[in-house]
């Protein structure tokens, strides 16, 4: 990777293509940015006639051209705004002496991956849906070709207002490769567990183009699921789900929380059990269709996304170099500079700087979501990272250390099974939950002074679907209630002994209500006390609406 680093400063020595030599290259703090996907980088190059994504393969891979050729012959002959326009160059590059190959293709301007675009718009639903609309018509443009691009995930699918394109070619099958080996097996998130390279054929796609489509539906139902399950890795499933869903938490909060694809959640469980060529295509599937058979084999555990490193192994780290990766460690400091003076960076290293050791750079892009977080309290703490390994040799060349720059702020994490989800930097603060309509009518009345109408129940939904022991009338219910908030003796003689009920949870609302109910003695049979005793019941009725709206 660093002589890919090297060579593609200077586009116009090292690369081939006439469009590129006069490009400029992205560059993050005055480094190329290398983007890592498959066995590739990626650059972002910039010229006077265009944008291009170079790609440069860090792993060996010995039939890439073959399988270009193929790829390239069926999508360069289709006028679709769903590719883009690429090329194979044997000799794209010239490191060392020596050329190597590179895929050249067109940049989308204003594009953004899946993820980011979901994450932008978690407060539009409307938007969501149709980028999930759209991205269904890209799945069925897939079948009716009789292809399969083989890694559909958040970042191979890019969203241009709200049109969606497909990127990363490597591993996708066109009738040319029928035969062959698969020469990836995509992010595994987004796969079948029982996928292998012997799967290799136009079905790639069948599972994890649901996945994405009901997660892009259940998102823009509730925004809350983004927050609670997305790792940076994922949209919301994980290849755990898979693996297991009974175990499943998210299975368990969909199937629970309904709304307008609930005909959907229930039937997921059925689907990750399946055998993987059972599996119908996305379009078969929303028409009720279901796999023609249920798995049998043992599901094995789940392996992590990413090869594991620990974080004091500097010559192992050294030699991944170019490799996507998670490392884990114990922070030993964590200090703050300064880019000419005012812009603040931070360097989180994992032993002695002096000696190269391993170290986490956050630039300015991610710091800004560490509002509020003292990452000089991380020393001592043992955090795990994902990333792109890298090098850095100093101005002086005494020094050389591997390093991650990071990409966003979820993927450092605490190290250890207790946070499997949770990043180092807060969550998004959830938007409060809205009260159901006709609660809020009924609390208007309240402030207003009316009394709520018999047909104005509040509408609590229930949080599981368990049945009830047994079924009790709502005015047992309320008058239970009730009775905790009147001191007075009840007439009736006392029932046999149970267990005591809950108490009331305790707020404003509720202490004011308990403060007025301890009003004139109601025993007293006098045309006042009467008055007391309506009073009384009006507000404890409205303690009452007050506690289920809470409950909501």
């Amino acid at each position: 990777m660093s002589e890919y680093q090297l060579a593609i400063q200077n586009p116009k020595v090292f690369l081939q293509d006439p469009e590129l030599k006069s490009a400029e290259v992205e560059r993050q703090q005055g480094y190329p940015r290398a983007f890592s996907g498959g066995f590739a980088l990626t650059y972002h190059l910039t010229s006077k006639t265009g944008q291009f994504a170079v790609r440069c393969f860090h792993r060996y891979a010995p039939d890439i051209q073959e399988r270009y050729d193929a790829i390239s012959g069926v999508l360069g002959s289709l006028r679709s705004d769903l590719f883009l326009k690429f090329s194979y160059q044997d000799k794209g590059i010239l490191v060392n002496g020596s050329y190597y190959p590179i895929v050249k293709m067109d940049w989308v301007a204003g594009g953004q991956s899946l993820a980011l675009f979901v994450e932008r718009n978690l407060q539009k639903p409307a938007a969501l849906r149709k980028v999930a609309e759209n991205f269904r018509q890209a799945v069925r443009e897939l079948k009716r070709l009789g292809i399969a691009h083989g890694d559909l995930q958040h970042g191979n699918v890019l969203v241009q207002g709200t049109d969606v394109r497909l990127i990363d070619y490597d591993g996708m099958f066109v009738p040319r490769l029928k035969g062959r080996a698969a020469n990836e097996l995509g992010q595994r998130n987004y796969q079948h567990p029982q996928r292998t390279s012997a799967n290799f054929d136009a079905d790639l796609d069948h599972f994890s183009s649901i996945l994405i489509y009901v997660s892009l539906l259940a998102i823009a139902d509730n925004p809350d699921l983004w927050r609670d399950y997305n790792s940076s890795e994922n949209l919301i499933f994980t290849a755990a789900d898979y693996s297991d869903p009974e175990g499943s938490e998210l299975l368990d909060d969909l199937k629970s929380q309904g709304g307008s694809q609930a005909q959907y959640y229930g039937r997921l469980e059925t689907l990750f059990r399946a055998k993987l060529e059972t599996i119908p295509p996305l379009e078969d599937w929303l028409q009720g269709r279901e796999p023609g058979q249920r798995s049998t084999a043992v599901l094995t555990p789940v392996r992590g996304l990413y090869e594991v490193y620990q974080a004091s192994d500097r010559d192992k780290l050294l030699e991944m170099e170019g490799d996507y990766a998670e490392v884990v460690g114990v922070v030993q400091e964590a200090t703050k500079g300064f880019i000419r003076g005012r812009v603040p960076y931070w360097m989180i290293n994992f032993g002695d700087w002096k000696e190269g050791c391993f170290t986490v750079v956050l630039w300015p892009n991610v710091l800004k979501d560490w509002k509020g977080l003292k990452l000089d309290s991380l020393k001592g703490t043992r955090v795990a990272v994902t990333g792109l390994i890298q090098k850095y040799t100093d101005k002086n060349g005494e020094r050389t250390c591997p390093q991650i720059v990071l990409e966003h702020w979820n993927k450092l994490r605490l190290a250890g099974p207790e946070v499997p989800r949770r990043g180092l930097a807060d969550p998004m603060p959830r938007p409060p939950k809205a009260l159901p309509t006709r609660n809020k009518q009924v609390l208007d009345r309240l402030k207003s002074g009316e009394s709520p109408k018999s047909d104005e129940a509040p509408a609590v939904k229930p949080k599981s679907q368990a049945p009830a022991p047994q079924k009790v009338s709502t005015r047992a219910k309320n008058q239970a209630i009730l009775e905790q908030f009147n001191p007075s003796p009840a007439p009736a003689p006392p029932p046999p002994p149970t267990p005591p009920p809950s108490p009331p949870p305790t707020g404003p609302s509720v202490v004011t209500a308990q403060a007025q109910a301890r009003s004139p003695d109601p025993a007293q049979d006098t045309p006042q006390a009467r008055t007391d005793k309506t009073l009384l019941a009006v507000l404890s009725s409205a303690a009452l609406l007050l506690l289920l709206l809470q409950a909501c």
